[in-house]
């Protein structure tokens, strides 16, 4: 018997925090659109997930973005030398 109002205490609690849960969002989409919003931690969970999805990506943009640039310049130096070193050798001849 007390395990069977254990389980049904365990079960009771567990509906307790669902509807506790969608009283907050339910609160929460009723009240002013410009206040702060109830994130339950699925949508926690979800959210953290993007974050450091994006993040990852904007890593990885700023490493391309830095190697082009480097690149850009490691073939445009030798060019202008080499374009400074001919108008020298013509001023001379």
């Amino acid at each position: 018997v007390i395990a069977v109002i254990r389980e049904e205490n365990a079960r009771l609690s567990a509906q307790m925090a669902e509807i506790t849960r969608l009283a907050r969002l339910e609160a929460s989409l009723n009240a002013d659109p410009n206040a702060v919003v109830y994130v339950g931690s699925d949508m926690e969970r979800l959210l953290d997930k993007t974050e450091k999805n994006l993040e990852s990506k904007m890593k990885l943009q700023t490493l391309l973005s830095v190697v082009a640039l480097y690149a850009a310049i490691g073939v445009a130096v030798p060019l202008l030398y080499e374009s400074s070193e001919a108008r020298r050798n013509n001023i001379r001849s």
